[in-house]
This record gives structure tokens, sequence and C-alpha cells, in this order.
């Protein structure tokens, strides 16, 4: 068997730490892909819990009311949830709402279940099918009258 000399001994460790360098890096792209995938995760489920609070909150009022309380009256809760969340995220999250009466008078849950795409889109096959809900009880206090339009 041959012998190496310095030069070329070098030589092969460079390539070595280059081929670890790469191989380490695919691993901590990924972790940091999944740690931005995970905040983004839970920021899409608080504005699917505040776009169910909304809409439990739109249904629990009187009818000749609704339109008082936001600036266009709506025709269900699923239009209140996507005016809430804005179009890009219900372009993103496909939402579809529930609401369940509850057994108290005018207590209603509305659940809004969504999509989410793991990795940005890289992982689709997955069961990503996410539930945020809000409970509204009983009847919330609101004007008699519309106030007048500024």
């Amino acid at each position: 068997m041959r012998q190496l000399n310095a030069t070329e001994l070098n030589r092969k460790k460079r390539g070595q730490a280059t081929v670890e360098l790469a191989l380490g890096m695919i691993f901590l792209v990924l972790l940091l892909v999944g740690v931005a995938d995970v905040a983004r995760i839970y920021s899409e489920h608080l504005a699917v819990v505040d776009a169910a609070g909304v809409a439990a909150r739109w249904s629990t009022l009187a009818p000749t009311q609704k339109g008082c309380t936001y600036p266009a009256p709506y025709p269900n809760e699923a239009a209140v949830v996507a005016a809430a969340l804005g179009p890009t995220l219900v372009a993103d999250l496909q939402p579809t709402v529930q609401v369940i009466q509850q057994s108290g008078p005018d207590s209603v849950r509305v659940n809004v279940t969504y999509r989410h795409v793991f990795l940005f889109g890289l992982i689709d096959y997955v069961n990503n099918s996410f539930t945020g809900g809000s409970t509204m009880p009983g009847v919330i206090s609101t004007p008699t009258v519309c106030p007048p339009a500024p």
C-alpha cells in the first residue's frame, strides 16, 4: 500500500470536511424550516380561534342588530369568519364553519376546521386538518338602536 504525503492527506481532509458540512447543513436547514412552520401553525390557529370568536359573537346577536355591530351585514357565520381572516388566509386555509347550538339560551359554539400545508408545501400527503373554536354563552348586551352612520 502506498504512503500518502502531507499534501495529499490535507486535500483528503478538506474534502471530508466539505462533505460533512454539506450533510450537516441539510439537517440544520430542515430544523430551521420546521421551527418556522411550527410558528406559522400557531399563528394560523390564533387567527382561526379569533375569527371563530367573532363569528360566535355575531351569531348570538339579535337578527335586527347584526348589521349594527359590523360594518356590513353578513349572511351567515362563514362570511363573518372569512371577513375576520382576510382573503389571504381564506385562500390558504380553506376554512369550513360549523355552528353548534349549546344548551343555554342563545348560546352557540362556532368550530372552524382549516387545512395546513406542512413545510410550505413540501409535505402535502399528511392529514392536515385542524380545528379552532369559540363558544359564546348566552345573550350579550347590544345596542337597541343602530348608531347613525358616520
